[in-house]
């Protein structure tokens, strides 16, 4: 018998390159072979390629998470100093999952709506935002804030699909 959940498991994908460049988003790996099931079919996922002080960040989540499950100290790794900094835009890593504060994504993401001016762009594959959020979100669009929420047609899990069209 089960006696803890078994979707409780690190999901990220991030890559650092020379502790300058970073990718992470939800670009998965697989076989050539694995076909997305047709009714869900056509499939995307969307990666990012940053640089700057986020590579650190991600540099030093993905350190963490390695060192968690493996019995390998690669701290030396985030001694490294960063390349010197470039005009840009701020970005914050902000990490989710059974081993960080649960809060933290939502209580950003509430923030972001809530200080949002004129745009605001969501891309999920689950929209089930929690009460602040959806607070935020309609204070924003009350705002004139012009809001776009980007999610799947068809979800491959019923239960969060049905979920996600209610809001």
């Amino acid at each position: 018998m089960l006696d803890r959940r078994i979707d409780l498991r690190n999901h990220r994908k991030i890559l650092v390159i020379d502790n300058a460049i970073t990718y992470c988003g939800s670009q998965n790996g697989a076989d050539p072979d694995f076909l997305t099931e047709a009714r869900y079919a056509p499939s995307a996922d969307a990666a990012m390629r940053l640089t700057g002080p986020v590579v650190c960040q991600n540099q030093q989540m993905f350190a963490g998470d390695w060192m968690a499950y493996v019995s390998e100290d690669i701290t030396d790794v985030l001694k490294q100093p960063l390349p010197p900094p470039v005009p840009g835009f701020p970005a914050q890593v902000v990490a989710t999952g059974p081993t960080a504060r649960s809060s933290a994504a939502s209580y950003m993401v509430g923030s972001l709506m809530y200080s949002a001016l004129d745009t605001r762009f969501i891309t999920t594959p689950f929209f089930v935002p929690v009460g602040s959020m959806q607070v935020g979100l309609c204070a924003a669009a009350n705002r004139s804030v012009d809001m776009t929420i980007i999610s799947p047609a068809r979800n491959d899990d019923f239960a969060v699909g049905t979920t996600s069209r209610s809001y």
